[in-house]
């Protein structure tokens, strides 16, 4: 379990989503936002939907499998020059391959599954995030939302 200082809040969620700051790669979508400068450390909280399983043991067992590999990438980059308050989320779309795995219940192939799409997907965010401006994705989703926004007078 992650310490209560490097845990997103609720508040701090609906904040990050409202924001539309994202990060989409393979299974995952990252909505993140950069760290206050006082605090020198990342935060995260993680969403596993309904549609993986109902039952809250399978959901909380890919929590905690994405928890720990996310500990370990932090540890293996070590400190970077900028860090993140980042809420990750399951891309709908791509839920296939991981609801099959929760319903064989075979934890090693789950945990080799989430640990193959973590090195990939929180690797290339750290080590990109500094690197690029992210305006790729998140530009999209924000000029979208803006004019709709204009066209309906809102």
């Amino acid at each position: 379990m992650l310490a209560k200082k490097l845990r997103v809040s609720g508040k701090e969620v609906r904040f990050l989503t409202k924001k539309r700051q994202l990060f989409s790669q393979g299974l995952f979508m990252i909505f993140f936002v950069e760290q206050y400068p006082n605090r020198h450390f990342h935060q995260i909280s993680f969403h596993i939907p309904l549609a993986i399983s109902k039952r809250a043991v399978h959901r909380h067992q890919v929590k905690r499998i994405l928890i720990a590999a996310f500990e370990q990438s932090v540890q293996k980059l070590g400190a970077g020059p900028q860090f993140y308050k980042c809420f990750v989320s399951l891309n709908k779309h791509r839920l296939e391959p991981l609801i099959a795995l929760v319903q064989q219940k075979s934890t090693a192939q789950l945990k080799d599954y989430l640990t193959k799409q973590r090195e990939s997907v929180f690797s290339s965010f750290f080590l990109s995030s500094h690197e690029k401006n992210h305006s790729g994705t998140s530009r999209k989703y924000s000029n979208s939302r803006n004019s709709s926004q204009r066209r309906t007078g809102n």
